[in-house]
């Protein structure tokens, strides 16, 4: 049975889209369509989601909307046309700076519900080869602004406005995972490593160590215990589907979700206190149900390799048991792959109505930064994130997913003293 400590791990209930408790009452002082109102009202339920995030108390406000002179926020056509019209592309919406600007005015209302609801993927931009959405199609790659957290930026924007200054902020909390891929294959690579090299003894003992069934990716248990040495919570991501995907060099799990040391894995991870297993949905055509059947009792969930594609995989999630998905980030690059550093219930703009899952943002990924970012070594890696980190040290829920192939145990307590020591932990 869990202890109580458990509840660390869970984030304030997040329920954004629940107008009664909507403290800003909003009028229009001019003709506005009904879908424009509720898309400006999931911006007013996020940013009251980020106040309550940073603490900050407030009672019923009054928002204007509209181009009178006592208006506090006017909205742009840019946003009102392509909202209606369901043009998506943010060449349409963003020119020279990744926020709408229209007459000389910016327009931060637009830009946030455009941002936070990952609207630039609905666009019918090309895919990658594995049908992802493309980093290098997306405003972030054009304007360079994948790690700046600008919903962020405008939130404090709108609060000079209704407040008549920033609101104070709260040091950043973090998020930390682990997708377990691979647990059988470490072999193969020491051995490449060992004959490149001659070293013939430790080839021998690598292959000896292979047919007794060991191998250094069996590192869950030292995972576990650097992390409840540390008091640090983790979630891990279980792959329930093995072997290769229609996809050339793609593959689900080496090993078997039913094989002994996965469930040995499994129950130690559900006996710690602050701990947790996840499905980690695999590249097929099994559904979420018959995945989560192979699990102990979850709903939290990660895509294999990222894999999937908004609003295609955002409507399978709603209609899943997963209550929380912790898979938008960029593959090839760290940061924000909606601008937006805290969970959220996406919205969606073709049916004005919200999605029935929180998504999690994930904004460190050691493959992005080992594969794609050129960070060869655990000290660039750990630079890069340390980085990141004092970038973002406030009002972020900052996601670190380290696979347990990454894992060094000489190097692994670093990562995270470094994370504990800045970040705060996710409080209930």
């Amino acid at each position: 049975m869990r202890s109580q400590n458990y509840k660390k791990l869970t984030i304030i209930e997040y329920n954004p889209h629940n107008l009664n408790t909507h403290p800003f009452h909003i009028t229009y002082t001019q003709a506005t369509d009904n879908s424009v109102k509720l898309a400006i009202d999931s911006v007013f339920a996020n940013f009251f989601y980020f106040l309550n995030f940073n603490n900050y108390i407030l009672s019923k406000v009054e928002i204007k909307i509209g181009n009178e002179d006592d208006c506090q926020f006017n909205l742009s056509k840019i946003f009102i046309h392509n909202f209606l019209t369901q043009e998506f592309h943010h060449s349409k919406w963003f020119n020279d700076s990744p926020i709408i600007k229209e007459n000389g005015a910016q327009d931060v209302l637009g830009t946030c519900f455009y941002m936070i609801n990952c609207l630039q993927e609905y666009a019918g931009s090309p895919l990658d080869y594995l049908g992802r959405f493309d980093y290098e199609h997306s405003y972030q790659a054009k304007f360079r602004c994948a790690e700046d957290h600008l919903v962020l930026m405008y939130f404090q924007e709108m609060a000079k406005v209704i407040f008549g200054s920033p609101i104070p902020l709260q040091q950043s909390q973090y998020l930390l995972s682990h997708d377990i891929d691979a647990l059988h294959s470490s072999w193969k690579e020491e051995l490449k490593k060992q004959i490149k090299n001659f070293s013939f003894i430790q080839a021998t003992k690598t292959i000896i160590a292979r047919i007794q069934g060991r191998d250094e990716w069996q590192n869950i248990q030292n995972i576990l215990e650097d992390e409840i040495r540390l008091e640090m919570p983790s979630t891990f991501f279980w792959l329930a589907k093995k072997g290769d995907t229609k996809y050339k060099g793609v593959k689900n799990a080496d090993y078997h979700i039913e094989e002994p040391y996965v469930k040995n894995c499994l129950s130690s991870i559900e006996s710690a206190s602050l701990h947790q297993n996840g499905l980690h949905k695999s590249i097929s055509s099994l559904s979420f149900e018959e995945e989560l059947s192979k699990l102990p009792a979850t709903t939290i969930n990660r895509f294999h390799y990222l894999k999937f594609n908004i609003p295609k995989d955002f409507q399978v999630l709603s209609d899943s048991k997963i209550t929380a998905d912790y898979s938008l980030g960029f593959s090839k690059n760290i940061g924000f792959r909606n601008s937006y550093g805290l969970p959220f219930i996406p919205f969606n703009p073709i049916t004005l109505s919200y999605y029935k899952f929180t998504a999690y943002p994930l904004h460190l990924m050691d493959s992005s930064l080992f594969y794609y970012m050129n960070c060869q070594t655990n000290e660039a890696m750990f630079d890069s994130v340390a980085s990141f980190i004092e970038k973002h040290s406030q009002s972020t829920v900052i996601s670190v997913l380290w696979h347990n192939n990454f894992y060094q145990k000489k190097d692994y307590p670093r990562l995270l003293q470094m994370i504990k020591k800045n970040l705060t932990q996710i409080m209930q």
